[in-house]
């Protein structure tokens, strides 16, 4: 039987989240001793609200950490001085004071944060002269609580449904000394938000307004407006509610197409509502992030395809109805509050034409704010080829094609323009609260503000942990000018290291180019190593499961390792990427200060050192499966190649030591945000080290007693483990070849459908007997454990027609296995066709699926339709991104009879 265990043996055996009391402790636990013996904070400045208490009592806290005495003798002085940009200020230097003015009081708060900067800069000194002024060009830095709950689409799943209080005022000033002015709170508007229109709608609504009113009024005291966001106005997806008006929805062929219409009146009706209703409830709510593109879908545009006969009948194009949509939701919101914001973040942009991309931007209304993100769709180049970057990013610096096709229309128009980011971290890493390299983000804010960037939401459900990178952004939004990082990154890491600020700073831009060397693939950042190799058992013995979500702590994680390369990488160029992504971090490390005397530079070792070991893991997961696959097809010497796995698993099980001793030190580190659990922590690196030393006893010595009978050291690769099916591929003319069936999911045999093989000197043969009509979707596994991009053969109905017009082929999500531009018709078109006879035939040159001689591969085959039918019927069914429902057990071994003869 094969390895059956699916679920994390440590989901439900989670530590307590020891980090908080970091986030809620007050933020000036230390502060260098100042030259200043005693000073009083003098505070002239209309402040009707109170807003400036916060940050005048914080000021009061660090010149006491500061050893500033309360007294007469050194003045700070905060004062009124019209601007009119919000949020600049000046600072002006003399021998006994210091001036902080500005024209509003979130200026005097950033000034205030600028002189404590200042003074940890120095090592306790001021200035006695100069003046310094700043003012922001990214006007919105918009976060998320990284421990809150998520929008799961259920009533009581989400934030503003429990009485919890996610925001103490100690984590909301945290985030007022990195620079932030927004948060994103997470919602759907069936739950939050009454309807007349829908009158299901606002299942919990008098308790999240509250909740949400009394948030906006606490945030507001450290300057810090709050954000909705949501998937807006929702389809049908998990709400049911909606499937209750059909009058809102869309039609596409007769049918509903369960996405709100925006030309419909209806549906027009309740987006104008629901903006209306929104901030008529919530008046200080600042602005409203709506995806509008993508994920759980919203309305007809939300999909890269316009399918919708009454948009079509309106004469509206793709980026037409979005735009209609948008500007509905606005003006029901600007008939409440015209200076609230409205974001357009379109989300799925990456599979629209750029075309439509374009358009949509033309046709936006003024008022409304387009966010994109600033890394989808990049060609990033590695390793001397182009490798396409989707979704979030922080390893490579961007920007995108959408990002880019989109600033180029909005800079045109002056239409305003944010960007969806990942600050601290992102998918690649994103079990750690951050990844220490600034140099990167100075790349993107450079490139942000020459695209006419104003605004930046900072993350995602992970990303914006209160850190040095969320502070380096903060410093990047008032940075004047991007002409000398060195500079930046000097001044950035004297706030925490004033006496070895240049070793820190040579360190960050080590760690900036190793970080870059991260593999560009979506399947990488979503299902590879980086997050929690550390924790994977190193499977000897073949288990066929596959690799578990980066996003969840629920999966265990397996050993189909090829899932996070596709077609972006080989398995070889992987391993050299995560070598020099290793090597470069560890020449950071070598800079970096070994000395820490504060908690701040205490916890900075060790997230670096955390981060040196993840990397080594990673790496080494890579190597150790790549090897495996050499030892199964008997490539090179057996012996030498199980040394060379073993040594890697006595590694891993001292990195699984080494890595729990920083984590008892560091309780951030192995917390994801998106997972709201650690993806690793002391109990579990511990177990994964007994599980490796136990399998030096079973595994490796059983490997070795097949080796000493002259055995096949794997035998999963021979197609002979138990549950295995394989098919013994003769040189032979097809026809002689013998045919297997498929079978229904039941069991049943599909009569009509059948699957034959042979060998023809350099090419492999598949044929195929189906009936009319059908389809028929092929997904190989030439290289083992890395699925190639699905193909799919739509059989034509009549039989004697030429080939022509018999059979279409298509690669199925192309995108997504890493294959852009042409090369999604160059992989179906190394399926070489024909039809004859009934049967449609399959030619694949060994050459071009880099098949090794008699060597051994993999194939799945099913018949897709109402009833689906496979060659190999799988008994374990899994429902993945990039994969959809895919099933390892449903792949066949295709052993060739030279291959079988040496067995």
């Amino acid at each position: 039987m094969r390895y059956r265990v699916i679920d994390d043996p440590f989901k439900a055996r989670q530590p307590a989240l020891k980090f908080l009391q970091e986030l809620n402790d007050p933020v000036h636990l230390f502060a260098p001793k100042s030259s200043i013996a005693s000073a009083l904070l003098e505070v002239d400045f209309p402040d009707s609200e109170g807003l400036l208490d916060t940050a005048t009592d914080d000021f009061r806290v660090f010149m006491a950490a500061a050893g500033i005495a309360s007294g007469p003798g050194y003045r700070f002085s905060c004062q009124f001085r019209a601007s009119d940009v919000f949020e600049s200020y000046t600072i002006e230097f003399e021998a006994d004071r210091c001036v902080i003015s500005a024209g509003d009081s979130e200026g005097i708060r950033r000034g205030l944060v600028f002189v404590e900067d200042e003074l940890q800069r120095r090592g306790g000194f001021l200035p006695t002269d100069g003046s310094v002024t700043r003012k922001p060009w990214l006007c919105s830095r918009i976060a998320r609580c990284v421990f809150s709950p998520l929008n799961e689409h259920l009533p009581e799943s989400e934030e503003l449904a429990d009485d919890v209080d996610y925001y103490s005022d100690n984590y909301l000033n945290r985030l007022a000394h990195d620079g932030i002015n927004g948060i994103w709170i997470s919602t759907a508007f069936r739950f939050m938000l009454p309807s007349k229109i829908i009158p299901e709608y606002g299942i919990n609504w008098e308790k999240s307004i509250v909740k949400l009113n009394r948030t906006i009024a606490k945030c507001a005291r450290y300057g810090i407006g709050v954000y909705l966001l949501a998937n807006e106005p929702a389809s049908t997806y998990m709400n049911d509610a909606l499937k209750n008006h059909p009058d809102l929805m869309g039609r596409y062929q007769g049918k509903p197409n369960g996405l709100v219409c925006p030309s419909r009146p209806l549906g027009v009706a309740y987006a104008e509502e629901a903006g209306r209703t929104l901030f008529t409830l919530a008046p200080g709510l600042k602005g409203l992030i709506v995806i509008s593109a993508g994920e759980s879908l919203s309305s007809c545009a939300s999909r890269p395809v316009l399918a919708c006969d009454y948009c079509q009948a309106n004469g509206q194009t793709l980026g037409q109805a979005l735009a209609a949509c948008e500007a509905a939701l606005w003006r029901g919101i600007a008939s409440v509050k015209p200076d609230a914001e409205l974001i357009s973040w379109t989300y799925d942009h990456r599979s629209w034409q750029l075309d439509d991309v374009r358009e949509s931007c033309r046709f936006r209304d003024s008022h409304v704010i387009h966010m994109q993100n600033f890394e989808d769709y990049g060609l990033n180049e590695q390793l001397g080829k182009t490798r396409l970057a989707l979704d979030y990013w922080l390893s490579y610096v961007g920007p995108g094609e959408v990002f880019k096709a989109s600033a180029q229309v909005n800079q045109a128009t002056s239409h305003p323009m944010y960007a969806k980011l990942q600050v601290a971290c992102s998918h690649e890493t994103a079990s750690v609260p951050y990844i220490p390299v600034p140099g990167i983000l100075f790349d993107k804010f450079k490139a942000m503000r020459a695209s006419g960037v104003t605004g930046a939401q900072y993350s995602w459900y992970f990303g914006s942990y209160p850190s040095i990178m969320t502070k380096a952004a903060g410093e990047l939004a008032f940075l004047d000018h991007f002409d000398d990082k060195k500079t930046f990154l000097c001044q950035l890491a004297a706030i925490t290291w004033p006496e070895d600020a240049g070793r820190v700073a040579d360190a960050w831009a080590l760690f900036s180019e190793s970080y870059q060397h991260v593999p560009s693939s979506v399947a990488f950042e979503w299902y590879g190593p980086l997050n929690d190799a550390p924790a994977w058992k190193l499977f000897l013995q073949p288990v066929d499961l596959p690799l578990a979500k980066a996003w969840k702590a629920e999966d265990h994680n397996g050993d189909r390792f090829g899932e996070c390369l596709l077609h972006t990488f080989t398995p070889d160029e992987t391993c050299l990427l995560l070598d020099q992504l290793g090597q470069t971090w560890r020449r950071g490390l070598a800079q970096f200060p070994n000395d820490a005397a504060t908690p701040a530079q205490r916890s900075q070792q060790n997230t670096a050192r955390a981060l040196d070991l993840m990397f080594e893991s990673a790496r080494d997961a890579l190597v150790f499966y790549t090897l495996r696959n050499e030892l199964g097809l008997g490539r090179g010497d057996a012996q030498v190649l199980l040394e060379r796995l073993e040594a890697i698993v006595r590694r891993e099980i001292e990195l699984s030591g080494e890595l729990a001793a920083i984590c008892a030190l560091e309780p951030s580190v192995g917390y994801h945000a998106e997972a709201l659990a650690y993806k690793f922590f002391p109990e579990k690196l511990f177990w994964r080290a007994d599980q490796l030393l136990l399998s030096l006893t079973t595994d490796f010595a059983a490997v070795k007693q097949r080796l000493e009978a002259g055995l096949a050291p794997l035998e999963f690769y021979t197609g002979q483990a138990p549950d295995s099916h394989r098919y013994v591929i003769q040189t032979c003319r097809i026809e002689q070849a013998a045919w297997e069936p498929f079978t229904y999911e039941n069991g049943e045999i599909d009569e009509t459908t059948a699957v034959r093989f042979a060998c023809d000197g350099p090419d492999y043969i598949v044929q195929l007997r189906a009936p009319s009509q059908a389809r028929i979707r092929l997904q190989g596994e030439y290289t083992f454990f890395v699925p190639s991009a699905p193909i799919t053969f739509e059989i034509g109905g009549d039989e004697l027609a030429s080939d022509a017009n018999t059979f279409v082929s298509a690669c199925e999500s192309p995108l997504w296995y890493g294959l852009y531009s042409g090369a999604a018709e160059q992989e179906a078109n190394k399926y070489r066709l024909s039809r004859a006879g009934g049967h449609l035939t399959i030619r694949l040159a060994k050459a071009d699926f880099g098949l090794c001689g008699s060597e051994p591969f993999r194939i799945m085959l099913r018949r897709e339709g109402d009833r689906p039918a496979y060659w190999v019927r799988p008994d374990r069914v899994f429902s993945r991104l990039i994969f959809g429902s895919f099933s390892p057990d449903a792949y066949g071994f295709a052993i060739n009879e030279a291959q079988e003869g040496s067995g």
